[in-house]
């Protein structure tokens, strides 16, 4: 980790295969190595960010103040980068929340400098995000950056028979059924699994 692929960015449509893969790449290093891993969604990073900050309601005027908490800020900053590899899942959501991004640029940055592992996943390309701060796409992009592609016929076969075999459908499939699944269902796995699974009930 770090040395030769960082950050790792993996992009590619919604039900392909990105989580799967982030999960896949934290066990393989928890098995492997005495390295420390944290794997978070963004949206659970934006809410332990918000359990920082509490509000209090003023008694004259009734309106709501925001106060930082120092001891949460700094048990925040010390679980998000007090790791050697970082997996973030659905960065997308970064974008849609602008005042998150200076502190997660700080985040990535020092875990950049310190020579740790970073691995973000997304629903599309760095290059597509327009409400992202320039300096954070640069730096999502100075990696590696793949494009998860749907899978191609043979493949979508071949997910199809381990479906079948790994929940023991005992319903003997003729092959032109699993033909016609792989054919008709071309966009994502999540949606040949639900083909699979309906065919069986």
């Amino acid at each position: 980790p770090s040395k030769k692929f960082n950050p790792l960015f993996i992009y590619g449509a919604s039900g392909l295969g990105k989580t799967h893969l982030l999960q896949a790449i934290g066990h393989h290093i928890i098995f492997n190595t005495k390295l420390k891993v944290k794997y978070i969604r963004m949206e659970d990073y934006f809410n332990e960010w918000m359990k920082c900050f509490q509000h209090t309601s003023e008694s004259n005027s009734g309106k709501r103040k925001t106060s930082c908490n120092d001891i949460q800020v700094r048990k925040f900053h010390q679980k998000m980068r007090n790791v050697d590899v970082l997996l973030m899942d659905d960065i997308q959501q970064l974008e849609n929340v602008p005042t998150s991004q200076h502190e997660f640029f700080n985040i990535f940055n020092e875990l950049f400098n310190k020579r740790k592992q970073i691995v973000l996943a997304s629903d599309r390309s760095p290059d597509d995000f327009e409400k992202l701060e320039v300096r954070l796409k640069t730096r999502f992009t100075c990696g590696l950056t793949v494009d998860i592609f749907p899978p191609t016929f043979d493949l979508r076969m071949d997910i199809i028979n381990t479906k079948l075999k790994e929940n023991d459908m005992t319903v003997e499939f003729p092959n032109e059924v699993k033909e016609y699944i792989a054919s008709n269902c071309t966009s994502d796995i999540r949606t040949l699994e639900g083909a699979i699974t309906r065919v069986y009930a």
